[in-house]
């Protein structure tokens, strides 16, 4: 496989999938991280394809409540500068 933008494309996806890891940064070196703490991330594959994997915050849900394998839906939450930021939300 070779790096480099002029190989990477777009593809729409549904947004459905499921998580392959769960974890938690308690004590991040990061400055603007400090007050967060803890922050919790999941790495997701996609149902379509699960050769996709997302990384994106749980800002609902303790990666302790949340099994390897749940299912996920991807949900786009607006920042205060207008942008958009992916966030997986554990399914019902």
């Amino acid at each position: 496989m070779r790096g480099g933008s002029e190989h990477l494309s777009w593809t729409e996806v549904q947004g459905e999938g499921h998580i392959d890891v769960c974890f938690a940064i308690r004590d991040s070196r990061v400055r603007s991280f400090r007050s967060a703490q803890p922050i919790d991330f999941a790495i997701s594959t996609l149902g379509q394809d699960p050769g996709i994997k997302l990384l994106s915050d749980l800002p609902w849900t303790l990666p302790s409540e949340v099994p390897v394998g749940s299912s996920v839906a991807l949900m786009c939450e607006r920042t205060s500068t207008g942008q958009m930021m992916p966030e997986w939300r554990v399914s019902p």
